[in-house]
């Protein structure tokens, strides 16, 4: 029998995609921080598996971050305080996910990176 997420375990998974997202992390790569697959990290996300107390406190102290990041004000939570638009930055991530192989992913993060650093520069006071 299939279990139906709750408003609850649909909740804490968009928290646990917007502080993946905001650490430029892969599902891949926050599945190796659990100690899970990155299939248990989508489903984390999408509400379909609840995740443990034990495995959002692995992820909040290797993310340095509090474990309240997962329930409550996201911006608020985060150690360092940044504009964060999560539904942008999913549709972003989504397409760089689609594209055909690893090289060009990668080119596109570093891109990306370079974009901020460049932004951050320009308007960083002189």
């Amino acid at each position: 029998m299939t279990r139906k997420a709750t408003d609850f375990d649909l909740r804490l998974g968009r928290r646990i995609r917007e502080v993946r997202l905001s650490h430029g992390l892969t599902q891949d790569e926050l599945g190796k921080i659990a100690g899970v697959t990155f299939q248990q990290i989508q489903k984390f996300e999408n509400g379909h598996n609840r995740v443990s107390p034990e495995r959002l406190d692995r992820i909040s102290k290797k993310l340095n971050v509090p474990v309240g990041v997962f329930f409550g004000e996201f911006e608020k939570s985060l150690a360092k305080p940044r504009p964060v638009y999560a539904e942008d930055t999913i549709r972003l991530a989504s397409e760089i996910h689609k594209l055909p192989n690893a090289r060009i992913v990668k080119s596109m993060i570093h891109l990306t990176r370079e974009v901020g650093a460049a932004w951050k520069e320009k308007s960083s006071p002189e």
